[in-house]
């Protein structure tokens, strides 16, 4: 009976068992509607701006700069070869360019830098180093020429020095390391190649420069015989070479002169040469001398803050209308006679254009140095006064 009684309660217990092992239902989340998704607006171009325009290469700003640079667009020609040096800094092309038209330019520090950054390139050859290492030392002439000659003046027939000043810019110090320097870069192109008739030109004219600053000392005579040392070996070097070979710029046999009497009357005062009694120089005397004329007064534009250049005005003229002033103008002469280079070395901006006009249609007697034609590298002083050297007026048609 008793198991009976259990066997029923058990049978009982199992649905209880099973409802009370079923998990309750969880509660379902209501599902949100779907949102259409919106249709992107189609994007209006960004405009390309000048910034965005493809870079060019080093190679194409070379081939710019070279088209600039035969035009004489020397400022403009320098920009594409310095951004084409930007670009790859040690191509040979652009900074053999650069070097040069900073060169044209008169800016002989920036010349030189690129002429030594050409020189020092890895695995360079040695005959282009040698012709860097001797364009940086003509920069370095070119300094110390103009310091030199800014100081000497034509008196009592021959070319007297003064002393450079002790401080400021220019002082006879900072000229003789320009001397020296460039001097130091000649032993360096001449030690790759020891037979450059240019670079042992270019010895005699810094050694020349030496001689006239610290001309009158016995340290001026030795360096004045050292640059005829120079001057020899550089005629030497060129003998049997074709005429047509041989530069016609400052590589060529060249004898440093000094100031060239201005006026006619002051030939009669020449009793000595004017490099202090070389001897074996011949000729190079004045036959042709043409003055400045005196730039004469134009009104300004009332309307421009500048000059108006189609009017002829120049920015000083009126200062030139009644003020005087010297220029001195370097001027190389060939074995000709002719002048074939005219440079300004002290002047004013208002009397530098008349100056270098006049200057290159002066004539010289053909020079020679022991026999040989040499070209000549002086000085021309204008003494620039109103009224003193005007171009005779046209007269004016009768009708």
């Amino acid at each position: 009976m008793k198991r009976s009684i259990l066997l029923v309660s058990f049978c009982w217990l199992l649905p209880c068992a099973s409802w009370a092992q079923t998990p309750a239902k969880k509660p379902v989340k209501p599902v949100a509607k779907a949102v259409p998704t919106p249709t992107p607006k189609a994007q209006t171009p960004v405009a390309q701006t000048p910034d965005d325009k493809p870079q060019l290469s080093a190679a194409e700003l070379v081939t710019q700069g070279k088209a600039l640079y035969q035009k004489a667009n020397f400022p403009q020609a320098l920009t594409k070869f310095e951004a084409a040096l930007k670009a790859e800094p040690h191509r040979d092309e652009a900074l053999f360019f650069a070097a040069e038209t900073a060169y044209r330019l008169d800016n002989q520090l920036k010349a030189r830098n690129w002429f030594l950054r050409r020189a020092e390139l890895a695995n360079q050859k040695d005959t282009i180093k040698a012709f860097s290492f001797y364009r940086a030392a003509t920069t370095y002439w070119r300094e110390a020429h103009d310091n030199v000659a800014a100081y000497a003046t034509f008196k009592e027939g021959k070319t007297v020095m003064s002393k450079l000043p002790e401080k400021g810019p220019v002082t006879a110090a900072t000229t003789d390391e320009l001397i020296a320097s460039g001097l130091h870069l000649i032993e360096r192109c001449v030690a790759l190649t020891s037979r450059y008739a240019e670079a042992h030109n270019l010895k005699n004219l810094l050694l020349a420069e030496a001689a006239w600053l610290k001309s009158g000392t016995v340290k001026g005579e030795e360096a004045q015989q050292k640059a005829l040392a120079a001057l020899r070996e550089t005629i030497a070097l060129l003998k049997g070479r074709d005429a047509k070979t041989i530069p016609t710029d400052f590589g060529a046999p060249t004898l440093r002169v000094g100031e060239f009497p201005p006026t006619k009357a002051d030939d009669a005062l020449v009793t000595e040469s004017t490099v202090d009694g070389v001897d074996g120089l011949k000729g190079g005397t004045v036959v042709k001398r043409v003055a400045a004329i005196f730039p004469t007064s134009v009104p300004r534009s009332a309307d421009s803050g500048d000059d108006n250049p189609d009017r002829g005005g120049r920015r000083g003229a009126l200062t030139a209308a009644s003020a005087p002033g010297k220029v001195k103008v370097e001027v190389l002469i060939s074995t000709a006679g002719d002048v074939t280079f005219a440079h300004i070395v002290q002047g004013r901006s208002d009397l530098n254009g008349a100056a270098i006009a006049a200057a290159r249609k002066w004539k010289f007697a053909p020079a020679k140095f022991e026999d040989h034609p040499v070209q000549l590298s002086g000085v021309i002083t204008f003494d620039m006064r109103p009224g003193g050297s005007r171009a005779a007026a046209t007269p004016t048609p009768k009708p």
